[in-house]
């Protein structure tokens, strides 16, 4: 089985400015929330109780994880197939369900769609508009992936 330290065109499809917002704001955000509710509890509002500092940290966590979530998409090739991780669920395909993958940026599609053979499409997270003249190199990779593999 081909890895990417063996095949470099296996390596990640990551997205690169989703990232780089994703994993410090989520970091600020839980940081926020525990700060602003120690800051709650130190200046002894009534109404506030130990409860209420364990419920906004514990929101804070979610928010933050959530942006992490975002922060973590991606899409992992191997020999065998395309293991597609988005913000809800992930998919294992294997390259001979995938088609094509369709990049249509007039449309103003924010990320990569893979044509599957039953007629259904995966989003793919992993490559997205955003990042520009590198999302279109990486689109390209990936369509050279399906026509090595598929």
């Amino acid at each position: 089985m081909a890895t990417a330290a063996s095949d470099p065109d296996l390596r990640p499809f990551r997205p690169t400015l989703m990232r780089l917002v994703c994993i410090p704001l989520s970091a600020g955000i839980v940081i926020a929330f525990v700060v602003l509710a120690v800051a709650v509890t130190g200046v002894g509002w009534q109404p506030w109780h130990a409860w209420d500092m364990i419920w906004m940290i514990g929101i804070g966590v979610l928010l933050g994880g959530i942006g992490l979530r975002f922060g973590f998409v991606q899409a992992v090739p191997d020999a065998e197939g395309l293991t597609v991780r988005n913000v809800l669920r992930s998919r294992r395909l294997a390259w001979p369900q995938i088609i094509g993958a369709s990049f249509n940026l007039p449309a103003g599609d924010p990320w990569v769609s893979l044509d599957l053979t039953d007629g259904t499409t995966v989003q793919v997270m992993g490559i997205q508009a955003a990042d520009g003249a590198r999302a279109q190199a990486e689109v390209r990779r990936l369509r050279e992936l399906i026509a090595r593999y598929g």
